[in-house]
C-alpha cells in the first residue's frame, strides 16, 4: 500500500499540486499585505514590537507548536555542540548543508565531486560510511541506495533550525523545519544567481491555521551547468507540513519531502534520481519535561543510473528502486539538572539496521560542570555493533572549563545497495582539553586521539567499492575560537586541526584549518540595517583518496593515492534592509587549483549573489 501510494499518487499529483496551492496561497498573502488606498486605520503604538528582521508585529494569539523534545547539552566546544537558529540561517549564503557544517565545524570537512548539485559527504576525523546520520525533526532519514547520506540531496528551503552534536564515533545532523509560531501568515522568497551558470529559486508559505491545523509549505529550484559546463545538473524539491495541535502542546503531524535530481550525460555522475519521505508522528508532554511520541514514515529512492564506469563489483542496473519503513517511539526528559533521551526505531529492509537504539542522558552540576553520556546499538541482518561516549566538563572556573571524554565501540555500515548485512569498523579514542570564555573571547583547544582497525569508502559515485582499506592510529590537536577585536562589530574567528603523529588512512588530512575576519553590524537603533560580512580562508593538507586504477589485462581496483594541500580564499557580505537582504559570495577568489575528490579539479572562483525577502500578512 504504501508502494503503491508513492508511486502513484505522490510520483505524479504532489509536486504540481505544492507548486499550484504554493502560488495560490501566497498571492493571497501578498496582496493581504498591501493595505489598500485610503486606509487610516492606525495601529496602537503599545500592541507593536519590532522583531530583529524589521517588522512590526501585532500582539495576536500564537500559534500552537507541537510540543518539543529535549535538545540536551547546550551548544559549546566542550560539550562538542553547534546551532544555528533561524536568524543564524538567514544570515549564511550556504548553498547545501555540507558548506555550512564545514565552515563552523572543527575536524570536519566535506568532500565535494563538482561545484554544485554533485556528490557530497561530510567526513568528521576521516570517518566515512555511517559516520554521520541525518535526523528531519526526529526521522532518521536513512541512505537507502548509496552506504552514505549525499548531503547534496538535503534542501534547505524549509530549515529553521540546526544542530550538530559531535560525537567521537559518530556525528548527528539534527534538523528542524519551520512551524508557523507568529499566530499570522508568514512567507519568504529566495533568489539567486551565480557564475559558473547557476540559478537558485526558494520559496516558504507558513499559516497558523489550515484544515483545523498549523500548514507550512516550501519549493526549491537549483540549477546549474557547473564548472565550464561539465557538471550540468537541476534539482527540484517539495516540503509540506501540516498539524493537528492541543492547547498543551500534544498533537499529530505529518509531514512529505521529495527531492528529484537530474545530472544529464555531459555530468561525470551521470544519473536521474527521485527521493520521497512521508512522515508521520504523534507527541505529548506526560509531565512538566517529558515528552513522549510514535512516530511512522516511508522512504522511496528511485534512481535510474545511466553510467557504469565504476568497478566491476559495484556496477549497477539500469534501474534502482527502494523503499523503506520505519517507525518507532521516543521519550526525553529535562529541567534544569538532568536531561535524558532514549529512542528505538525498526527498518523493514536488511540493507539498513533492522533495529536501533540510542540513549542518551546528562547531569548539570551547577557551578562545578556537567557530565554526558551516549549508548547506541545496531542490529543488522547478521551483525551488531554498539558504542559509547561518555564526558566530563568542570566548572567554569575564572572563565575557564576543562573537559575529557572517551569513546569505542563498533559501528555499522551498508555494504552495497543490493547486500544484506553490514561492514563492522572497531573505534576507539579519547579528547582532552579546556575551553576559555571571558572578556568577548572563546577559545577552546583538546587532545584528540582516535584509533580503527579499517576503513570504508563513502560509497558515493566517485568512491564505490566494497573494499577494505586499513585503518590506523591517530594523535593531534584541535582548537575553536572567536573574539572581538578592537570595536563592537569586528571579530576574528577559526578552527585548527592538527594530527601529529601515527598511521593514517585515506580521507585524513594531516592538517585542516580555517580563519577570517567576520564583520557584524546593526548601525541603526530601530534595528532596520544590519551588515554581515566574511573574510576566510580555508587550507586542507595533504591526504590520501581511493583512485580507480584499470590494469592492462583489465582488472579495477581502489588504490589510496596521496593529493597534495591547498589554500582557497572566500568572501560573504549581506545586507538587511528591514525584511529585504541582499546577498553575495565569492568561493575560491584567487582561482586556486584543487582536487576535492581525485579527477574532478576545480580551478575557477564561484560566485553567487540573490535577495531573500521576508513577508507577512
Amino acid at each position: 500500500m504504501t508502494r503503491l501510494f508513492h508511486r502513484y499518487f505522490a510520483g505524479r499529483f504532489v509536486a504540481p499540486v505544492l507548486l499550484l496551492l504554493f502560488t495560490f496561497v501566497f498571492k493571497s498573502t501578498a496582496s493581504a499585505q498591501v493595505r489598500p488606498r485610503g486606509d487610516t486605520t492606525a495601529v496602537r503604538p503599545d500592541t507593536v514590537r519590532a522583531d530583529t528582521t524589521g517588522f512590526a508585529v501585532d500582539s495576536v494569539q500564537p500559534a500552537r507548536v507541537l510540543v518539543r523534545q529535549a535538545e540536551g547539552p547546550r551548544p559549546s566546544f566542550a560539550n562538542a555542540v553547534w546551532e544555528w537558529n533561524r536568524e543564524d540561517l538567514l544570515r549564511e549564503g550556504v548553498l547545501s548543508l555540507g558548506e555550512l557544517l564545514q565552515r563552523n565545524l572543527p575536524g570536519l570537512l566535506v568532500y565535494r565531486a563538482g561545484t554544485l548539485l554533485q556528490p557530497e559527504a561530510a567526513s568528521p576525523y576521516g570517518g566515512t560510511r555511517n559516520s554521520y546520520e541525518v535526523f528531519l525533526d526526529g526521522y532518521q532519514l536513512d541512505p537507502l541506495v548509496e552506504p552514505t547520506f549525499d548531503l547534496s540531496r538535503i534542501e534547505l528551503v524549509e530549515l529553521s533550525h540546526v544542530r550538530v552534536v559531535r560525537r567521537l564515533d559518530v556525528t548527528r545532523i539534527e534538523l528542524r523545519t519551520y512551524a508557523a509560531t507568529l499566530g499570522v501568515a508568514e512567507s519568504r522568497i529566495e533568489a539567486g544567481v551565480g557564475e559558473p551558470d547557476t540559478n537558485m529559486f526558494r520559496g516558504l508559505l507558513l499559516s497558523p491555521k489550515f484544515l483545523f491545523g498549523p500548514f507550512g509549505i516550501g519549493i526549491e529550484r537549483v540549477d546549474t551547468d557547473g564548472l565550464v559546463g561539465t557538471q550540468p545538473a537541476d534539482v527540484f524539491a517539495g516540503w509540506a507540513k501540516w498539524g493537528w495541535i492541543l492547547a498543551n502542546g500534544a498533537g499529530i503531524e505529518a509531514e512529505f519531502r521529495r527531492n528529484t535530481l537530474n545530472r544529464t550525460s555531459e555530468s561525470p555522475w551521470i544519473s536521474r534520481g527521485r527521493r520521497e519521505d512521508f512522515i508521520v508522528r504523534g507527541r505529548a508532554p506526560i509531565v512538566t519535561g517529558l515528552v513522549a511520541e510514535l512516530f511512522a514514515g516511508a522512504s522511496s529512492f528511485e534512481l535510474d543510473t545511466l553510467s557504469t564506469d565504476i568497478p566491476e563489483d559495484s556496477i549497477r542496473p539500469s534501474k534502482l528502486d527502494e523503499t523503506a519503513v520505519q517507525y518507532g517511539a521516543r521519550a526525553s526528559f529535562q529541567n534544569d539538572l538532568i536531561w535524558a533521551d532514549v529512542s528505538a526505531r525498526g527498518r523493514d529492509t536488511d540493507l539498513l539496521p533492522q533495529f536501533q537504539f540510542d540513549a542518551a542522558g546528562g547531569a548539570r552540576l551547577g557551578g562545578y560542570g556537567e557530565v554526558n553520556g551516549y549508548l547506541t546499538q545496531e542490529n543488522w541482518e547478521g551483525n551488531s555493533a554498539s558504542s559509547y561516549t561518555l564526558r566530563a566538563i568542570a566548572g567554569p572556573l575564572a572563565g575557564i572549563r576543562v573537559f575529557g571524554e572517551i569513546f569505542g565501540g563498533d559501528r555499522g555500515a551498508q555494504v552495497r545497495f543490493d547486500s544484506a548485512g553490514a561492514f563492522l569498523t572497531s573505534r576507539s579514542g579519547t579528547r582532552f582539553g579546556a575551553e576559555f570564555n571571558r572578556w568577548g573571547i572563546n577559545v577552546g583547544a583538546a587532545l584528540l586521539n582516535i584509533e580503527t582497525d579499517s576503513v570504508q569508502t563513502f560509497g558515493l559515485p566517485f568512491d564505490t567499492t566494497t573494499m577494505l582499506f586499513p585503518g590506523g592510529d591517530r594523535t593531534g590537536w584541535e582548537v575553536s575560537g572567536r573574539a572581538q577585536l578592537f570595536v563592537p562589530w569586528l571579530f576574528a574567528e577559526g578552527t585548527y586541526t592538527n594530527w601529529l603523529d601515527g598511521t593514517s588512512w585515506i580521507y585524513l588530512p594531516n592538517q585542516i584549518w580555517r580563519a577570517g575576519l567576520v564583520l557584524h553590524a546593526i548601525p541603526l537603533k530601530s534595528g532596520n540595517l544590519e551588515i554581515f560580512g566574511r573574510l576566510e580562508a580555508r587550507y586542507r593538507g595533504a591526504v590520501l583518496m581511493p583512485v580507480l586504477v584499470q590494469e592492462p589485462e583489465g582488472t579495477e581496483f581502489f588504490e589510496p593515492v596521496p593529493f597534495d594541500d591547498y589554500t582557497v580564499v572566500d568572501g560573504y557580505l549581506q545586507i538587511r534592509i528591514m525584511s529585504v537582504r541582499l546577498f553575495i559570495r565569492g568561493d575560491n577568489m584567487l582561482g586556486a587549483e584543487y582536487f576535492e575528490v581525485p579527477e574532478q579539479l576545480i580551478r575557477r572562483p564561484r560566485i553567487f549573489y540573490g535577495v531573500k525577502w521576508d513577508f507577512r500578512s
